[in-house]
């Protein structure tokens, strides 16, 4: 279980429900859930999104360019309608000089959100590397998909 960054990229709030309990993430709002939740939220912030635009469900470009907004690590399962998260982007997003990571997975989370959401510049270049790779093999693999 690792702390991710959910981000709730659309113009209005969005209510995730996991395990019978509402979470309320508001327009514009970044908040750190475990990765697990990040991927459930982000499959239904999503599929909100994708039907407010009028876009289907099915449409393979355009699901892989909206789950990045939510958390570059995140990605469909090809044929599948699930998200997952990318192990191997989280670790390259990973801040080696991070204070908290010697700390339990929970812990870590709790003081994730009390603290200020500075990004590194480096770890932002990081991440949209990252995600500009995942982009590329979840493209390349949706054309194999196609032939």
């Amino acid at each position: 279980m690792e702390p991710l960054l959910f981000t709730n990229f659309s113009d209005e709030d969005f209510v995730g429900r996991y395990d019978g309990k509402d979470t309320k993430i508001k327009a514009g709002q970044a908040i750190y859930f475990e990765d697990h939740l990040v991927a459930h939220f982000g499959k239904h912030l999503c599929d909100r999104e994708m039907r407010k635009m009028g876009k289907r469900i099915v449409d393979e470009p355009y699901k892989t360019q909206t789950i990045k907004k939510v958390h570059p690590a995140l990605e469909w399962v090809p044929g599948k309608h699930q998200v997952r998260v990318n192990k191997e982007i989280v670790e390259q997003m990973k801040d080696p000089d991070d204070e908290l990571k010697d700390l339990d997975p929970k812990t870590r989370l709790i003081n994730k959100n009390k603290t200020p959401k500075k990004v590194d510049p480096l770890v932002k270049a990081r991440a949209a590397k990252a995600a500009k790779k995942a982009q590329k093999e979840a493209e390349e693999e949706f054309e194999d998909l196609e032939n």
